[in-house]
């Protein structure tokens, strides 16, 4: 989801510092345009490409999740604790949550789920990141790293492009952010076009 819409993971998940970022719902991803409403971070809501890839991805994971309205999170939180006690706090139910119910009595009853947190997703991703063995230099997966992976192969092409994705105020930013790491391929460039 990251790596192909180049939206930082505090436009994603949820913020608990910020009450204003709750996570993207579903009204946020039109899933036929390919794009994503984000609360970026000029604090105001803003559009980003979501690029095929992630948008057959995010068509799969709409399929699965089958969410029941649109304020459903993409993301919703798997802390037990957070969907027990939403719950146990509604009106009108009288089931006690399980782990094989909760899910269901959220549907059942209209709840909606917190989002996922932003550092339920670095922990979320950690795990993974190890139980699958892919790192980054021998490190777990960040979320940051997939938006990096994205402005890196778009510099490479493009600075304006990096930066218009990315949702930079101006191309300077992207180059601050980008031209140190492109080093290495210039040299190597510049190599090929002397020995030409």
């Amino acid at each position: 989801m990251i790596a192909y819409s180049g939206a930082r993971g505090a436009e994603l998940f949820r913020d608990p510092q910020n009450d204003r970022r709750q996570g993207i719902r579903w009204r946020h991803a039109d899933l036929e345009e390919g794009t994503l409403r984000v609360y970026g971070k000029t604090q105001e809501w803003q559009r980003t490409p979501k690029l095929e890839p992630g948008t057959e991805r995010l068509r799969a994971h709409y399929r699965r999740q089958d969410p029941p309205g649109e304020e459903w999170p993409v993301f919703p939180t798997s802390h037990l604790p957070s969907l027990y006690r939403l719950v146990r706090d509604a009106d009108g139910v009288a089931a006690e949550p399980t782990n094989d119910s909760v899910w269901r009595l959220l549907r059942e009853h209209d709840l909606v789920p917190p989002a996922i947190s932003t550092a339920g997703a670095r922990t979320l991703l950690k795990r993974l990141s190890a139980e699958s063995g892919v790192t980054e230099d021998g490190e777990a997966l960040l979320p940051h790293g997939a938006r990096r992976g994205l402005g890196d192969e778009l510099y490479d092409t493009s600075a304006e492009l990096a930066q218009e994705v990315l949702r930079h105020r101006s191309v300077e930013t992207t180059h601050a952010s980008y031209r140190d790491d492109n080093v290495e391929r210039l040299r190597e460039a510049a190599e090929d076009a002397l020995d030409s």
